[in-house]
């Protein structure tokens, strides 16, 4: 018996699990699945899910503001931040996006001559609004009043926030120039998990472009060195921690949720009064024949955001003298400016650092392209994803022209399996298809189940790695008799 069993494998549950367990509950994860969080071949390690990490730097970070001292302590010697954090490519202009707001401006307006007014006046009005929405996540974590006696003061703090960026939106409707609109659009694509035609109207689109001087971090020795160490901090906590479970039956007796299923080769049998289940689990028609009084609820509840745009990802060891001198560790390369980005028109590129031998050896570097397909991985046939990768290959040679020759390992066959296996918990582009006037989040961590929380990336689309952060500690908050 368990104060709080947690059943996911995603960022979001582990930080649930971590601040269930700082608060003195007595908690069980249960980690699903057996996709791996990183990928090796000659020497490399390659991290499966490549986005970038953002909001752990200083200033107006709120995840700074949310996560615990310990938690900061076992992970932030493990990141480094990078500036600049990203550099995209356009078919006309390259771009590094800096973690200084001064500097930005200066980047963006020495490459768009003519907009320069404009893009300061944007990035400022940008930098205020951000301010106005970094104290409401601050106060009000789940982006709703929770009680009534809140929701004057959130109502107040939200109208700031709302003329703020109606100010943004003003001035960004000014900017003439399409290359400009092209470069906002990518910065989101790459940091958020919102469609990218879809991220000028996202409620949290400041916070997007204010990404970068939040702090874009690179995980040294690969996602998998920070994934362990709080794992070995929950452990440490006196959480128990289970891998490669699989459930086969959840009911709910007296307020009491009971799990059935295995552990590998044993049996597992569990039970707690709180549930926090992430909704990348593929098996959730477990959880909802727990209770089919609000099944139906749930369900609906469940569908308020979709999956639009799936990664598909090569994983390449390269050797380093094919490699530009000044390349980012995170680079957005666009082909036509004149295509939409889900048009096969964006590809996202993470490369090691030089000198991080923990990910590939001396005089190589791990390498991988992204891009998103319109249909997922299951859907597609081998020859499909080979065809999708000789297309890769053929543009990333128009912007490393000496990569095809210098390509040390390229398991063609893994990738396509990696990208199958990772089919629901990779972090996709989501379409919101139901949000309140004053919700700003997609889903409440809060369901229609009694005692039963989430997380997962689409509860907050619009703020990516920032939000499935935020999902999990709303989750356990709500779990530990916590009010949102």
């Amino acid at each position: 018996m368990y104060d709080t069993i947690l059943i996911g494998k995603d960022v979001g549950s582990l930080i649930a699990a971590l601040s269930s367990s700082s608060h003195g509950s007595r908690t069980l994860l249960l980690s699903d699945g057996n996709v791996p969080s990183v990928n090796t071949g000659s020497g490399c390690t390659f991290n499966v899910d490549p986005f970038p990490w953002t909001g752990l730097g200083n200033g107006d970070s709120f995840l700074r503001f949310h996560l615990k001292n310990v938690i900061l302590q076992a992970i932030l010697p493990l990141l480094v931040p990078l500036n600049p954090g990203l550099q995209i490519i356009l078919p006309e202009n390259r771009l590094d996006i800096f973690s200084s707001h001064g500097r930005l401006i200066h980047e963006a307006s020495r490459e768009f001559p003519g907009e320069e007014v404009r893009i300061k006046a944007f990035y400022e009005a940008v930098s205020r609004a951000n301010r106005l929405l970094s104290q409401l996540i601050m106060e009000y974590p789940s982006l709703r009043p929770g009680t009534v006696k809140k929701s004057p003061g959130f109502l107040k703090q939200l109208a700031l926030y709302l003329r703020e960026k109606s100010r943004c939106d003003s001035i960004f409707r000014g900017i003439r120039d399409d290359s400009v609109r092209l470069f906002f659009e990518c910065q989101s694509a790459a940091l958020s998990n919102r469609h990218p035609m879809e991220w000028k109207y996202s409620p949290m689109s400041p916070h997007i472009m204010s990404m970068p001087i939040q702090g874009i971090f690179y995980p040294f020795g690969g996602k998998q060195v920070v994934l362990d160490a709080l794992e070995s901090l929950f452990i440490k906590q006196g959480g128990i921690l289970l891998r490669g479970c699989d459930i086969d039956r959840i009911t709910a007796k007296s307020g009491v949720y009971q799990i059935e299923g295995h552990s590998g080769h044993e049996a597992l049998q569990c039970s707690a009064r709180h549930l926090i289940v992430s909704k990348a689990w593929k098996n959730m028609d477990r959880l909802l024949h727990a209770d089919d009084r609000r099944a139906r609820r749930f369900a609906g509840y469940l569908k308020r955001s979709e999956k639009q745009l799936y990664p598909f990802t090569l994983y390449m060891s390269v050797l380093d003298k094919g490699l530009p001198e000044k390349m980012s560790e995170y680079s957005v390369l666009i082909l036509d400016k004149n295509k939409p980005l889900n048009d096969l028109n964006f590809i996202f590129i993470e490369l090691s650092r030089r000198g991080d031998y923990g990910r590939a050896p001396e005089g190589k570097r791990a390498l991988s392209a992204t891009i998103f397909m319109n249909k997922a991985p299951s859907k597609h046939q081998d020859g499909e994803f080979r065809d999708l990768a000789d297309k890769i290959l053929q543009n990333l040679d128009g912007f490393l022209p000496f990569l095809s020759e210098n390509i040390d390992f390229l398991d063609m066959g893994q990738c396509i399996d990696l990208s199958c296996k990772f089919e629901e918990t990779a972090t996709h582009r989501y379409r919101i298809l139901r949000r309140s006037i004053l919700h700003l989040s997609t889903l409440s961590s809060k369901t229609p189940l009694k005692n039963v929380y989430m997380t997962g990336k689409d509860l907050f689309p619009d703020l990516g790695f920032e939000g499935e952060v935020l999902s999990g500690l709303n989750a356990a908050n709500l779990s530990t008799g916590g009010l949102l």
